[in-house]
């Protein structure tokens, strides 16, 4: 994150993650989870990471603290050539939950930000079982958005899959597991 925007991706509650982000003229995600990995983690004192390049770098964080202030762990990109070009913008993944969704306050899971550290998209799961997407004023639009997203029962043990769409000034959409 920061200096040359940036994405991270990473998972509460024993999540896993794979994302995609920014699609590239040929159609193709301009950084891909599985492909291109991570450049940095940061890791919070009540927070365990560990990302696994042979499973597609997947990210598994586990939680080891009750205190909001000390659980989150992200895997960080920084290549400017792999962020999304700031008016059109993708982010897909998947998240998985060893166990029903249960938090306090805010869980962050993935974020795409541009060189101010400004978030186009902000993603994750908060106290009320919903998940959350935001985006910082003067990114996808003058002002700042914030959505709550539920399914029928909540987030339940499993696979959820998360795609989050922009274009600034026009659009975005947000689907759960292509709903």
């Amino acid at each position: 994150m920061g200096g040359g925007g940036g994405v991270s991706g990473g998972g509460g509650g024993g999540g896993g993650t794979g994302f995609d982000a920014g699609m590239s003229d040929a159609g193709m995600p301009r950084w891909q989870q599985k492909l291109h990995g991570f450049t940095a983690t940061q890791v919070e004192p009540g927070c365990m990471l560990d990302i696994d390049p042979l499973r597609g770098s997947r990210v598994q964080a586990t939680i080891r603290s009750s205190r909001d202030i000390e659980d989150t762990a992200f895997g960080l990109v920084s290549d400017r050539n792999r962020m999304p070009r700031g008016i059109d913008g993708r982010l897909r993944g998947r998240v998985t939950f060893a166990a029903p969704l249960n938090v306090v306050g805010f869980v962050p899971v993935a974020t795409i930000t541009n060189d101010a550290g400004l978030a186009f998209v902000r993603v994750g799961f908060d106290e009320s079982g919903q998940l959350r997407v935001d985006s910082d004023p003067n990114t996808v639009a003058s002002n700042a958005i914030s959505e709550r997203f539920s399914v029928a029962g909540g987030f339940q043990t499993g696979d959820y899959i998360i795609d989050v769409m922009w274009r600034a000034g026009v659009v975005r959409q947000v689907r759960i597991n292509d709903a």
